[in-house]
């Protein structure tokens, strides 16, 4: 016997094991499919083909070597091997076709063998637990899907052979870095399709740093641009145009120059630090509206901003300097005595007694009366002191006691 028939064991759902006559030399289409017990096989030294779909859906099977002497395994061979960790090709084996290994997740790492010259498509796509793979000098192709949906597969070494990556190879592969040689197909291929990659024997890149000012007057973004001359990589970081000056609303009048503290966000919202920037300030003494400038400078902005803000009135501020005073009860047998309570005030000041006592009384001056022949005792009152309002100041008001003792 020198091959399996087609479909000769196929379904067979009670077949743990097999080891195959040393005669055998090919193994046809279907011959083990759905075997779904199938744990170990052991292939024969003079075999040189595995067809299609042989061992398709052997979801037990965890490990397969092929002998030397196979020369090729067919479409879909072991399609659907859900278990098969590891396998092992023989060096001088140069065909594998297409889907041979798709849906195997439980592979991890393959070497493939050195005398192919092209990887099929989809040879591993929907492999989502393999990480590595080698592919040996001498492949040309590589064809569509071949490592489509390989999520874990973190890093491939693409030979200086490879002269063809076909449609979407290396789709949903989100953790691959490819290691590619200078100048060769492989690294244009990774630049024009995004893909992250090193050179072979890389060291550190020595980039070329070209900068775009974010612009604030016309609100366009920049970018910092890192070109490696040395392999070509691009590193791309954007610059968001300033956005808007953030200062409060409006400040009450103090008679000097108002220069607020400011902050000034971007475009994505975030803060740029004011070392690229400076401010100035116009209009911002009197009542009214005033301006804040704000003008970029440095590497990254350029431009300005300005923003308006309200000065307006400013609410009194009402001092007395006198609320206290004591007396001897000799100096008020004959005569008042008075005293001022010394009050200021942006606007003129006027007084209303709120808290009566018969003994004291104050005038529009604010000037107090202590009435004669007031005895010995401690007297109080509590006056209302207004301010007018001005042009900077509104209207505003303050009580106070005012305390006379006599001794």
């Amino acid at each position: 016997m020198k091959k399996l028939e087609a479909s000769v064991f196929s379904n067979c759902g009670s077949l743990i094991s097999i080891d195959l006559p040393s005669g055998i030399e090919s193994i046809e289409a279907f011959t083990f499919d759905c075997c779904y017990s199938l744990e170990s096989v052991v292939l024969p030294e003079k075999l040189t083909k595995i067809g299609y779909f042989s061992f398709n859906s052997c979801i037990s099977l965890t490990n397969i070597e092929i002998p030397n002497s196979v020369q090729s395994i067919d479409e879909g061979a072991f399609e659907r091997c859900y278990n098969l960790r590891t396998i092992k090709f023989p060096t001088q084996m140069t065909t594998i076709g297409e889907r041979a290994f798709v849906y195997c997740k439980s592979l991890k790492n393959v070497k493939l063998p050195s005398g192919i010259t092209r990887i099929s498509s989809c040879l591993f796509a929907g492999c989502n637990r393999l990480e590595t793979v080698s592919i040996p000098e001498g492949v040309t192709t590589i064809e569509e899907e071949a490592f489509y949906n390989c999520k874990r597969l973190k890093e491939l070494t693409i030979p200086n052979s490879v002269k063809q990556i076909e449609d979407s190879v290396f789709e949903n592969c989100n953790n691959l870095m490819i290691y590619v040689y200078l100048t060769s197909y492989a690294q244009t291929y990774a630049k024009e399709n995004k893909i992250p990659f090193k050179l072979v024997g890389e060291g550190e890149h020595q980039y070329r740093t070209t900068i775009i000012k974010a612009d604030a007057t016309k609100k366009l973004n920049g970018s910092i641009k890192d070109i490696c001359h040395y392999c070509g990589s691009e590193n791309v970081k954007e610059i968001y145009a300033p956005l808007e000056i953030v200062v409060s609303n409006e400040f009450a009048y103090t008679g000097a120059k108002i220069e607020p503290m400011i902050k000034v966000r971007d475009s994505k919202l975030d803060i740029i630090d004011n070392s690229n920037y400076k401010v100035s300030y116009s209009n911002n003494i009197k009542i009214g509206k005033a301006t804040v400038k704000v003008t970029f400078k440095g590497d990254k902005y350029t431009g300005s901003l300005t923003k308006t803000f309200k000065i307006v009135k400013a609410k009194p501020v009402i001092k007395v300097k006198t609320t206290a005073k004591t007396f001897k009860v000799s100096d008020l047998k004959k005569k008042v005595k008075t005293f001022s309570i010394g009050a200021s005030s942006e606007g003129k000041l006027t007084y209303q007694v709120t808290k009566k006592n018969k003994n004291l009384s104050i005038n529009s001056k604010g000037v107090v009366t202590v009435k004669k022949g007031t005895k010995k005792g401690t007297y109080s009152m509590t006056v209302k002191i207004s301010s007018k309002a001005t042009s900077n100041y509104v209207a505003g008001s303050k009580s106070v006691t005012i305390k006379v003792v006599v001794k």
